[in-house]
Parts: structure tokens; C-alpha cells; sequence
């Protein structure tokens, strides 16, 4: 979990040094109200998720950098889910600490714990209240029908990929393969997206 109080004050520091008003940062966020992100530096309202990777993005700093934790990076969380079988043997699941639990279920458990996986990130990305410290293994109580998960999940790379957030990278290759792709008309950085993304698919 992130210092709300020292963040807030890091806050404060960026916007000054980039010569932002409160109304410009606040319309960034896309509040309607400066005073929805004024309680944000003043550390009253807890900075969400959704809103730190954007502030990040104006700022070009990384997530970590604008937020001041205690050396854990904001956008990583790991909470339990516990699975269970229904009466027609499919799986359904909830979270202990979280107002979260499955609307479908699943035949297979790696199925059932890619829903969790999905609709943890929704809950993360659209929860602008303090999040609760997840529980300790030996702090959940289970049944004899129920097994428990770690589910974790990184926001920073959901929000980049559904915001389509490009960087350029340079690379290195043989040049005859360059001269092959060159040939065939192959873009490289489309080529190599789409291998990163079969790649990393499940992820």
C-alpha cells in the first residue's frame, strides 16, 4: 500500500514544477470539479490506480516515481480468491477481502481463475476508495469443498494496453533479415508486436 500523505505532497511538488494549475491537472483526470484532485494533494481522497498511471503519463515519470510506498509497486496486488464447485460441478469463486465474486462459472479451475484474474483488474481500475489490506493465508477460513488462490495482477499493463500506449525501442538484427523483410514488405514493429502478444497472451 502507498503512503497517501507523502504521495500527496509528491503530487504537489510535480504540479508546481511543471507549472500546472489545479484546474488543468484536475481536467487531465477528467474531473469536472478541481476540487475532486485538490483532496487528492491534500490527502484526503485516496489516489486510485486508473488516475496514478495517468498522472504518470503527464508527469513521464513511472507509477512507482509518483507514488511513495513502502517498496511495493502501487499498480501490483495480490489478493485471495476462493474457488468452490456448485452443484452442476463447475467452479465459482469470490474474494474474502473484496466486494468481488464470480457472475459466470467455469468447467476447468484455470478458466475460473482467469475470470478472477479479468475481474480483479476491472475492480482495481474503477475503485477510486482505500482498498483493504489482503489477508494473510492462515486469516481465511475454508471449507472442506473450497480452495484458495493468490490472484495477481498488475494494472499498469492493463491500462497501457487499452490506452495503446506506444514506446520506441531500438533493436538489433542480422542484416540479411532485414533485407529479407525489406523484400517481403513485413513491417518489423507490427511483427514483433504481434509475437509479443502471442508471446505473452495468457499474461
Amino acid at each position: 500500500m502507498y503512503n497517501k500523505e507523502k504521495t500527496a505532497e509528491k503530487l504537489r511538488e510535480l504540479r508546481l514544477e511543471n507549472n500546472y494549475s489545479l484546474e488543468y491537472v484536475a481536467r487531465q483526470l477528467g474531473y469536472r470539479y478541481t476540487k475532486s484532485y485538490k483532496e487528492i494533494e491534500l490527502a484526503k481522497n485516496r489516489l486510485s490506480v486508473i488516475n496514478a498511471l495517468k498522472l504518470a503519463r503527464l508527469y513521464n515519470i513511472s507509477v512507482d516515481e509518483l507514488c511513495v510506498s513502502n517498496n511495493i509497486a502501487f499498480t501490483k496486488y495480490c489478493y485471495y480468491a476462493v474457488f468452490y464447485q456448485n452443484q452442476d460441478g463447475r467452479y465459482e469463486f469470490f474474494f474474502p477481502d473484496l466486494d468481488l465474486k464470480s457472475t459466470t462459472c467455469r468447467r476447468r479451475i484455470n478458466e475460473a481463475v482467469k475470470v478472477a484474474k479479468t475481474m480483479l483488474i476491472k475492480y482495481l481500475l474503477s475503485h477510486n476508495e482505500d482498498l483493504p489490506v489482503p489477508s494473510n493465508v492462515d486469516e481465511i477460513k475454508l471449507s472442506s469443498n473450497q480452495d484458495l488462490f493468490p490472484i495477481e495482477v498488475d494494472a499498469r499493463v492493463i491500462y497501457e494496453r487499452k490506452e495503446n500506449i506506444l514506446v520506441k525501442k531500438t533493436l538489433t538484427i542480422p542484416k540479411y533479415l532485414d533485407d529479407l523483410a525489406k523484400e517481403n514488405h513485413l513491417n518489423l514493429a507490427d511483427f514483433l508486436t504481434k509475437a509479443l502478444e502471442e508471446k505473452f497472451k495468457n499474461k
